[in-house]
């Protein structure tokens, strides 16, 4: 019997510290110095705001607005100070329209879904300029971060052209080799503009995924992007993947999406509301959270209230330690679904503490729901669309009867399971033996 897989295990939307440097030398552009060493200072939660002295869901389209000298290109228009681009955290494509809007406009702040650095990411709100890069190579190139290094180097080199920038032949060769978040960091230093961090940290949405939804609702969540990556293993034009654009309205677009889009539109409106002498804004958002983020930004009269809320989002709520090992595989797994490697070793790196202090009984809960959801039966069992499966699923006397998925959808929380049973287990460590009989015998798969 053949199956068609999709990833489930832990392998955007979020590079490491020094990942962009090592993406440049990959691709062979410019080389950083060697990595580590010296940190800035940690800026406070909300310390841009507080005291500044230097310093795959429905893809959403950015929307055209009529150009103007501050406004020309694609992206969408939050107001008369501010724009933001959508951009992809895996391809290139149109990743140069946002820092070449930089380049030509100078705005005074860019507010970033994806921080430079791990130490810009500690804190919504932090912020880093040119000058601290410059800086911190004066003092010890060597021993400083070396992904903010290499940006400010990117913007040395522009800053070096004589014509426009974004016009030169060093702009053509870095927007054929770099990602668009480093255009837009190399950009944004060249024309003097303060990056501003305007996501909540890395770490508290992990862990919120964790601790918010119930173990039958992080359940519900993996089944839906079960089922949404099956869709997405069919062509393009078949009637059974379009569906795989909608929303699923579960937890892991709660907590992964919409509770980011209140922290990204609060932060975008803080920055417009700080900017002074007129100063433009630009953001730069995954192209996930553009149509959220302008929904909220956009309502004016809900944005004390959403303003409100942003202490609670950026905060971590205790997870219940009942199941707590459960909870754990199956949030990590869950982020198996949908993330890139990159994002998925920070995930294990945030959870790894947590996994470390389980007890006997729950680490062992977590080794075998880990399996169970990492089983291709289970990502199966998950799906409700038996459509779907007829479509992605084939091979020689295929059979999906109550004997094979019923029991492993028996174990599922949503239906009163605990995640694993020893059936399952004994089932998943044994389906893939075969008997080999002697000549003339019946085989025994």
């Amino acid at each position: 019997m053949f199956a068609a897989r999709h990833a489930s295990s832990i392998p955007r939307t979020y590079a490491g510290n020094n990942s962009l440097a090592r993406t440049a030398r990959a691709r062979g552009v410019v080389r950083a110095p060697g990595g580590g060493g010296r940190r800035l200072n940690r800026a406070r939660p909300r310390a841009f705001f507080e005291d500044q002295d230097v310093e795959d869901l429905s893809p959403t389209t950015s929307v055209t607005a009529t150009p103007d000298a501050w406004t020309a290109g694609t992206f969408t228009k939050l107001d008369d100070s501010c724009v933001m681009f959508g951009v992809s955290h895996l391809s290139t494509e149109g990743a140069h329209d946002a820092a070449e809007f930089i380049l030509k406009t100078k705005p005074s702040l860019v507010v970033v879904e994806t921080a430079v650095t791990s130490e810009h990411g500690d804190a919504t709100g932090n912020v880093l300029q040119y000058e601290q890069g410059v800086s911190a190579m004066m003092m010890d190139a060597a021993a400083a971060d070396e992904a903010l290094i290499f940006v400010t180097r990117l913007a040395g080199m522009l800053l070096g052209e004589l014509g426009p920038i974004e016009e030169s032949p060093q702009w053509e060769n870095m927007k054929a080799q770099l990602p668009p978040e480093v255009l837009v960091y190399a950009a944004a230093f060249a024309v003097r503009a303060t990056i501003v961090y305007g996501d909540r940290p890395k770490a508290v949405t992990i862990k919120r995924l964790v601790s918010t939804p119930t173990l039958g609702e992080l359940d519900g969540a993996f089944a839906a992007q079960s089922e949404r990556n099956y869709r997405l293993l069919l062509p393009d034009d078949h009637p059974l993947a379009a569906a795989a654009s909608e929303r699923t309205n579960d937890y892991f677009e709660k907590v992964i999406i919409d509770e980011r889009d209140c922290v990204l539109a609060s932060t975008i409106r803080e920055c417009v509301n700080k900017a002074e002498n007129g100063g433009k804004v630009v953001a730069v958002m995954g192209v996930d959270h553009v149509a959220g983020v302008a929904r909220i930004y956009g309502d004016t009269f809900g944005a004390a209230e959403n303003d409100a809320k942003i202490d609670e989002l950026t905060s971590v709520p205790t997870a219940s330690s009942e199941s707590l090992g459960a909870r754990l595989a199956m949030a990590q797994r869950l982020m198996g679904l949908r993330c890139p490697p990159a994002l998925l070793n920070d995930v294990e790196r945030t959870l790894e503490e947590d996994v470390a202090n389980l007890t006997d009984e729950e680490k062992a809960n977590f080794e075998l729901v880990s399996e169970v959801y990492g089983s291709t039966r289970m990502l199966m069992a998950c799906v409700k669309d038996r459509a779907v499966l007829d479509t992605v699923i084939g091979g020689y006397k295929c059979d999906y009867s109550k004997d094979v998925l019923e029991p492993v959808r028996a174990v599922r929380p949503i239906n009163g399971g605990k995640g694993w049973s020893d059936e399952i287990i004994n089932a998943l460590r044994t389906n893939s033996v075969a008997n080999f009989p002697a000549k003339g015998g019946a085989s025994a798969a």
